[in-house]
C-alpha cells in the first residue's frame, strides 16, 4: 500500500512541476508567419528579469531588463549603416504616447520611472523595418 501511495503522490508532483507553455505567432498583412513566440507560463510570483535578443536582418537588438523598475536598454549591433532608428513607447492599455526617441549606438537608455506599473508597447524603427516588444514595468 505505501509503495502505491509513493507512486500517486510523485506522479501528482510531476504534474504540478511539469511547465506549461504557449506559443504565439505573428503574422504579416498577406496572412504569411513571420515570427513564433514561445512564452513560459509559471506560476512564480517573481519574475525573471531577462535580455530579450531579436534578429533584424543582419543587427541584432538587445532590449534589457524586461521586467523593469524603470531604466530600458536597447542595444542594437551593426548599426553603422543606419539611416534613421527611432523608439518609441506606448501604453499598452489607451495607447498613448509615452516617448519618442532617436536611437544613440551602442546603447540607448529610456526611462520609464516616471510610469505607473504595468504593460507598455515599445516600437523600434530602423530604416523603415518596424519590430515591436511587451515591457513590464514593475
Amino acid at each position: 500500500m505505501r509503495k502505491i501511495i509513493f507512486i500517486f503522490l510523485s506522479l501528482l508532483f510531476c504534474l504540478l512541476i511539469h511547465g506549461q507553455k504557449k506559443i504565439v505567432f505573428d503574422y504579416d498583412k498577406s496572412g504569411n508567419r513571420e515570427k513564433r513566440t514561445v512564452i513560459n507560463l509559471t506560476k512564480s510570483a517573481k519574475a525573471v528579469q531577462e535580455i530579450i535578443t531579436e534578429q533584424v536582418e543582419e543587427r541584432e537588438i538587445k532590449v534589457y531588463p524586461n521586467p523593469t523598475q524603470g531604466q530600458i536598454k536597447v542595444e542594437i549591433s551593426n548599426n553603422a549603416d543606419i539611416n534613421t532608428c527611432t523608439i518609441t513607447i506606448n501604453s499598452l492599455g489607451s495607447g498613448r504616447l509615452i516617448t519618442r526617441k532617436k536611437a544613440t549606438f551602442p546603447t540607448t537608455e529610456i526611462d520609464l520611472s516616471n510610469q505607473p506599473n504595468g504593460f507598455y508597447i515599445m516600437v523600434i524603427n530602423i530604416d523603415g523595418k518596424i519590430v515591436s516588444w511587451k515591457i513590464i514595468k514593475q
